[in-house]
């Protein structure tokens, strides 16, 4: 699943990974009531992911329980007709696992549906290896949330190649999801420090994109701008700036563009690419860029962490802590300690639930140590004061 991942821990939902939720199609034959009880429980638990913002979370994950325990017994008796959609309705609660972060329960639910769609692509390959692929993909996600990074590896790589032999028959269907594994792939290279690998991937999927969106902009003009700011990202960690602003600020135009017309959808990623290009600004000496870099991306992130604060919380702290450094570069002591405390405080509101965010909160109490000693303060040309390191990109 900015590199959008899907909420995790300690990172933003700010890289794009994709995932596979929706089907066009859900036909089941059932008995005419029942039919219309479990198809009216599935929609509410389709509905649910286009109305994200709202977290209808709860109720998509209990729609989807029933009806998932009804097409179990129904597929008990004919397993011919119903394991199919067993192995549907489990990829999509996989997914709804992610994002309500029960982690455990979205591996057991891909990897039963995997199980089942492996089972089924071993008599139908044509039917049922784009969706082995599929689920393949969304357990690559998983393992990014859970650090199983060896896995995920695995895991995409399985797809791509399915999704590559894929494409050769069928480009129009399939190049789509060879972009998106290849995306993924991206940001796991970039992550795990396969820096190289990361850029291949995500030139590849950049090319696949452009060309996609050059023939249907309202599709994947959005798809670009994630894989920009993958690349934007991918350009920081190497030092690349150059094209770090380039990619970077492309992807800024796409958004804001995006953002006018849907701003609930799409004013997240503004202000991620605010915040990426705020550290840019910061590591090329572009300081007032970087100020109004940040300090809009701020503004952003505290209109929608009022909305939504479980989401938005922790961006708020990561931008804070990109301008309590700019700060301390700047001479703007005072404003670096009001911009860190107030990280802090976050952080450790956020910490209460989730321990992951203790290293936030240790690295942002040395640094406020360090900023109100006296020495901290003494400001000579050969003594500048040290903002802590690595910028909070995403």
């Amino acid at each position: 699943m900015r590199r959008r991942l899907f909420p995790r821990s300690g990172r933003p939902p700010n890289r794009t990974l994709d995932v596979a939720l929706r089907r066009d199609n859900y036909q089941v034959l059932l008995p005419p009531l029942l039919e219309a009880f479990v198809e009216a429980i599935f929609n509410c638990g389709r509905a649910a992911p286009d109305t994200a913002r709202e977290r209808n979370y709860t109720e998509a994950e209990r729609g989807w329980e029933v009806a998932l325990h009804l097409l179990r017994d129904l597929a008990a008796q004919n397993p011919a007709a119903y394991r199919p959609n067993v192995a549907d309705t489990l990829n999509d609660l996989g997914i709804l696992y992610i994002i309500t972060r029960r982690l455990v329960d979205a591996e057991k639910a891909f990897s039963e549906a995997l199980a089942i769609r492996r089972d089924l692509a071993a008599q139908n390959p044509t039917a049922y290896r784009p969706s082995v692929a599929q689920t393949l993909n969304n357990l690559g996600i998983l393992y990014i949330n859970t650090g199983h990074l060896a896995d995920a590896e695995k895991a995409f790589s399985e797809a791509l190649t399915i999704r590559r032999d894929l494409a050769t028959q069928n480009p129009a269907a399939y190049r789509p999801s060879v972009a998106s594994t290849l995306n993924n792939l991206g940001v796991l290279y970039t992550d795990t420090g396969q820096l190289a690998d990361a850029e291949k991937a995500l030139s590849e999927a950049l090319t696949i994109r452009r060309d996609l969106a050059a023939q249907n902009p309202a599709a994947y003009r959005p798809n670009v701008a994630d894989t920009l700011n993958n690349l934007g990202i991918l350009y920081i960690d190497t030092r690349r700036l150059a094209d770090a602003d380039k990619a970077l600020t492309e992807a800024l135009t796409i958004r804001r563009d995006l953002a006018a017309q849907n701003p609930a959808a799409y004013r997240p990623d503004v202000a991620d690419t605010l915040n990426n290009l705020g550290v840019v600004y910061s590591n090329t000496g572009h300081l007032a860029d970087a100020e109004k870099a940040f300090s809009e991306a701020l503004t952003i992130r505290r209109d929608l962490a009022a909305q939504n604060p479980v989401a938005y919380r922790p961006s708020v702290a990561r931008t804070l802590t990109n301008l309590g450094k700019l700060y301390i570069i700047t001479d703007g002591l005072a404003d670096a300690d009001k911009a860190y405390s107030e990280a802090l405080t976050i952080y450790r509101d956020l910490e209460a639930n989730n321990p992951v965010y203790a290293s936030n909160i240790a690295s942002l109490t040395r640094a406020l140590a360090e900023l109100r000693d006296k020495s901290s303060f003494s400001r000579r040309p050969n003594n500048p004061a040290t903002p802590p390191s690595s910028w909070q990109k995403f």
